[in-house]
């Protein structure tokens, strides 16, 4: 599976969860606070605008695949490929 990064900010419920589900698969991951890196802030801006979105967490895959906010679906997804 690779990297993923996850772009959110505290308190966020959507980044929260999305940082939750991928514990319980036991999928690595790293956060970047959107609100403390602002390369990261920018790189979620432009990622959200791509995808018509303008949510938070941005879910960036090492294989290029990304998305915006809560999709479990996706994190199965990863959890069958890996």
């Amino acid at each position: 599976m690779g990297t993923v990064t996850i772009l959110g900010r505290a308190g966020c419920g959507a980044c929260i969860f999305t940082e939750r589900a991928f514990e319980l698969a036991g999928l690595s991951f790293v956060v970047v606070d959107v609100d403390e890196d602002e390369d990261a802030a920018a790189i979620a801006r432009e990622v959200a605008g791509e995808l018509g979105r303008s949510e938070l967490p941005i879910v960036l895959c090492e294989d290029g695949s990304r998305w915006a906010g809560l999709q479990l679906d996706r994190i199965a997804g990863l959890v069958r490929a890996a």
